[in-house]
């Protein structure tokens, strides 16, 4: 295993990224906005000890070495002063839950279905952003949903598989238009991030903290680039979400189907 792959107590964790970073500088990757680096938290050891991954660890690689002779200094520094992960989580970029968690609590993402007045308010209250170039809406056919003219990532492939499985949801969303998002990669050094020219359903991981349905409405705020102050789909979100039947359930993510159809 290599080893930023590695689980690391959160003291290591801690102390090897913050005595790196006083060698490199923390402004060095502009893309954690001056935090620590994502992390999924693992669990407790034997000695009551949070353990942590990091989450995107190839990004950190070219520093490899000082991140090595960093953390043989965390071995060197006296443990009895805990460090708990309450206390230091404004201190890191994102904390994600054990991939264990993820069954019982999934990921959220969104089956969002407008028609064409739908289509002309969202366009009105979207803006491009870190994460979501631009949107394409899908039209739902009597076989369900075509994909084959895009490049896909991400969850979709699996939730489409599933959704046009199920004839009664085809049939209910039959006409309308299902939204994608053009999905952006970040360079973790410039803090830039750029279209990949590949689609996904709005949505993603969720933190720690959150349920399944929290996530979703984070991430549809994120993604869709919405002022939570007056956007008119955002306020479609925020009711229909919780209340919805439509959901299908993957092994470590929830799909939240809903529609929007304003009269035209």
């Amino acid at each position: 295993m290599d080893f930023l792959s590695q689980t690391f107590t959160l003291f290591s964790y801690y102390h090897m990224f913050k005595i790196a970073f006083d060698t490199i500088g923390i402004s060095h990757y502009k893309g954690l906005k001056n935090k620590l680096p994502p992390i999924r938290y693992v669990g407790v050891d034997e000695n009551n000890n949070e353990l942590v991954i990091l989450t995107h660890p190839k990004d950190f690689n070219r520093h490899i070495n000082i991140l090595k002779s960093a953390y043989k200094k965390t071995l060197t520094l006296p443990t009895n002063n805990h460090i708990r992960l309450e206390d230091i989580k404004d201190d890191i970029y994102e904390i994600y839950p054990s991939t264990i968690d993820l069954t019982t609590n999934p990921n959220g993402f969104i089956g969002l279905f407008v028609n064409e007045k739908g289509i002309e308010i969202l366009k009105n209250d979207f803006t491009e952003n870190d994460e979501v170039s631009k949107l394409e809406f899908i039209k739902v056919e009597n076989d369900g949903i075509n994909i084959n003219d895009y490049a896909l990532c991400g969850v979709i492939e699996t939730f489409i598989r599933k959704f046009n499985s199920k004839q009664s949801l085809i049939n209910k969303y039959k006409n309308l238009y299902l939204v994608i998002g053009e999905m952006k990669n970040l360079n973790i050094i410039s803090g830039i991030t750029y279209p990949i020219a590949k689609y996904n359903i709005i949505g993603g991981k969720r933190t720690l903290y959150e349920d399944s349905i929290e996530s979703t409405i984070r991430e549809c705020i994120e993604e869709f680039g919405l002022n939570k102050e007056n956007s008119i789909i955002l306020k479609y979100i925020n009711r229909l979400v919780p209340k919805t039947k439509d959901i299908i359930k993957c092994s470590s993510f929830n799909v939240y189907c809903i529609y929007i159809k304003p009269k035209i």
